[in-house]
Parts: structure tokens; C-alpha cells; sequence
């Protein structure tokens, strides 16, 4: 291996371990997020009670604490009024944040290590030898998530952390105009259109 081809696999694993913390910062975000979400659900005021956070974290996977929100929130759109598009909106950010659920997994129970693939060395994110939970692997792509997946993947993460911020604005409806509930809900309809592209408005992730 030459000088050059070391300190680039160094440069892409020193940047994948940045990247690496960016998205756990990120996921800490969605976490506070959905669970303000439960509190504006259950009418909590959470600068008064942490119940809705004793509430939503008491379960100790993600997957049961994605569950209880998505749960309350359908149950909460049913028994009010005019909040019916909201439904299908949290269906969609719900795929989506199962989607980042998935990769969350492959970068926690991974390690950076090195893919001999086609000739070239690469430096990846990968899964323990011989775990199969990576559906999107096939024949022909190199294991494991690059420099490149991981700005994707941070990305949508952001993106899910604002319309995560967005449906708690619509909830707690009564306390916006309804011009201003319109033009929040056009907002979150751009960050979730049908055909997953890339969404309308302000595509920056919030800083962590």
C-alpha cells in the first residue's frame, strides 16, 4: 500500500468517526424531539411535569418508543377536529424514521474498518462478520455505508428532526392562527412528498 493510499484511507476513517458523532448528537435530537411531540400530545406542559418524558422513555428499545407515539398521535388526530392530513404526513415521516431506525443500528453495533473491493481499498462503516440485518447489500455493491451514505443518512436524519419539530407546532394547534397552521403544514408537505424526493424549503440539518 503507498504513502498516498494510507493517509486517504486515514482522511475517509477520520472522517467517518466525525460523521460517526454527528449522527449520534443528531439521534440524541430526535430522540428530545418525539418525546416533546408526546408531551404536546398529552396536553403536558414540560417546563412544569416531565411526565410525558418518564412516559415516552420508560421503554427501554426505540422501536416501542417510536411505537407509543405514533400510537397517541394517531389516536389524538381521530378524536379532534381538522386534523385529518395530518395522518397520512405522519405515516410517511413514521417510514422514514424506521428507515434511520435501521441505519442507526448498522452504525452502533459497527466499527470502521477496511473493504478490499474491486482492486481498491475503501474504508466503510460495517456490520459484525457474517450479520445478514443489511437487506441492501447485493452482489455487486461494496459493504458497509461510505463517506457518502453517511451525508445522506445524516441529512434525512436532520430532515425527520424538523418535521419531528413541525407536527408538535401542529398539534398544539389552538395556539397558532390558522394561516399559520396552513403555511406549517404546506412546510411539512414539501419535506414529505409521496415520491421521497428531495423535499421543498430549507434541506440544512440543524446543527447538534
Amino acid at each position: 500500500m503507498t504513502d498516498s493510499e494510507q493517509a486517504r484511507l486515514k482522511e475517509e476513517s477520520d472522517e467517518l468517526h466525525r460523521q460517526t458523532n454527528v449522527f449520534f448528537s443528531l439521534w440524541s435530537a430526535l430522540e428530545s424531539n418525539l418525546a416533546l411531540l408526546l408531551c404536546e400530545i398529552l396536553n403536558i406542559d414540560y417546563q412544569k411535569s416531565k411526565i410525558g418524558f418518564a412516559v415516552y422513555y420508560s421503554p427501554t428499545s426505540f422501536d416501542a418508543r417510536q411505537t407509543i407515539v405514533g400510537n397517541c398521535l394517531t389516536n389524538y388526530i381521530r378524536e379532534s377536529k381538522n386534523l385529518d392530513e395530518l395522518q397520512p404526513l405522519w405515516e410517511r415521516l413514521n417510514d422514514r424514521i424506521s428507515r434511520l431506525r435501521r441505519k442507526r443500528n448498522t452504525i452502533a453495533h459497527g466499527s470502521i474498518g477496511l473493504v478490499y473491493y474491486g482492486a481498491k481499498n475503501y474504508m466503510r462503516i460495517l456490520l459484525p462478520m457474517f450479520d445478514f440485518r443489511d437487506k441492501e447489500i447485493t452482489a455487486n455493491s461494496i459493504p458497509g455505508l461510505s463517506i457518502n451514505d453517511m451525508k445522506n443518512v445524516i441529512r434525512n436524519l436532520g430532515l425527520a428532526i424538523q418535521c419531528v419539530e413541525k407536527f408538535t407546532l401542529l398539534v398544539g394547534y389552538h395556539q397558532l392562527g390558522r394561516s399559520t397552521w396552513r403555511k406549517i403544514l404546506a412546510e411539512l408537505q414539501g419535506y414529505l412528498r409521496p415520491d421521497d424526493g428531495p423535499p421543498q424549503g430549507d434541506q440544512t440539518p440543524p446543527r447538534p
